[in-house]
């Protein structure tokens, strides 16, 4: 696979850059006598910096072959009439009428695929939040942007809206931000029948009457199955939109490990669970 040369470019660029960086430090270090000791250091880390830089490139390729090769093949089967386009993103707008996370300074976001799942339009990018932080210099105040919260959101949007909203957070998930001031829905924090649940997401809705009904045993079943991959997740069911914030990537391309066939299983799996969920939030619509 193309993907795989790649691949190993990518880790021969930071191999050859940290020698040649390990090896220019330490002659320099000689030539001056093994004067300055934080030298050294200071080589290392800017020829890191600038290895990251020239192997940048390449890994954007392979993000963009993995992506429209790999995950679309999983993808396609179960979402249809799949499109991918690595420039394009989903829109700041639809992540401000979640009213759940705090957008911060910068929202960056791309490599988009939209299809459909049955009635529902399905869109999915890598979305990535920062916020400028300042901080006091000998000279002056200073900033830089800071990243709050990287990862990707999968929305599901529905004809028809649904009676209930629900907001089901992962422990240790980031940037999560409920806006109660100027929110029409009305949350309430509840718990589900099931304590292991419990003990793993922090639970949202504008109906505590309803919370068996909406988080029943096979909703929170295949959630726990989601969950598996390691990610942190934020579930929501707002209006006619399922939200689902994912700190990380399942789909994560891996330059350590040999890309084949295994990949794609992986993800077949993780999309057909993601549908099955969808398909128990189709019921309660």
């Amino acid at each position: 696979i193309l993907m795989n040369d790649k691949r190993k470019k990518i880790i021969k660029i930071y191999k050859t850059g940290i020698i040649i960086s390990i090896v220019s430090s330490i002659i320099i270090f000689a030539v001056l006598k093994f004067k300055l000791p934080f030298l050294p250091i200071t080589i290392i880390c800017f020829g890191i910096i600038i290895t990251s830089r020239i192997a940048n490139k390449v890994k954007l390729e392979l993000l963009n072959d993995y992506n429209d090769k790999i995950v679309s093949e999983a993808l396609k089967t179960k979402i249809a009439n799949l499109t991918y386009n690595h420039k394009l993103g989903i829109d700041k707008k639809e992540v401000k009428e979640s009213k759940v996370i705090d957008l911060k300074s910068k929202y960056i976001s791309k490599n988009l695929f939209t299809g459909k799942y049955k009635n529902t339009n399905f869109k999915q990018a890598n979305i990535e939040i920062k916020k400028l932080e300042y901080y006091e210099t000998p000279q002056d105040w200073e900033s830089s942007l800071i990243t709050v919260f990287e990862g990707l959101l999968v929305i599901y949007e529905f004809e028809n809206k649904f009676n209930d909203s629900l907001i089901l957070c992962q422990k240790g998930f980031k940037n999560f931000h409920l806006r109660k001031i100027f929110n029409k829905v009305k949350y309430i924090k509840v718990s589900s029948n099931d304590e292991k649940f419990n003990n793993s997401f922090v639970i949202y809705t504008s109906n505590k009457e309803s919370i068996s009904h909406v988080l029943n045993n096979k909703i929170i079943e295949i959630i726990n199955k989601l969950i598996e991959d390691h990610c942190k997740y934020l579930i929501c069911i707002i209006n006619n939109k399922i939200y689902l914030y994912i700190m990380e990537n399942p789909y994560k391309v891996d330059i350590t490990k040999e890309i084949d066939e295994k990949n794609i299983q992986v993800y077949k799996d993780y999309i057909a669970n993601q549908c099955n969920l969808i398909d128990e939030f189709i019921k309660l619509n």
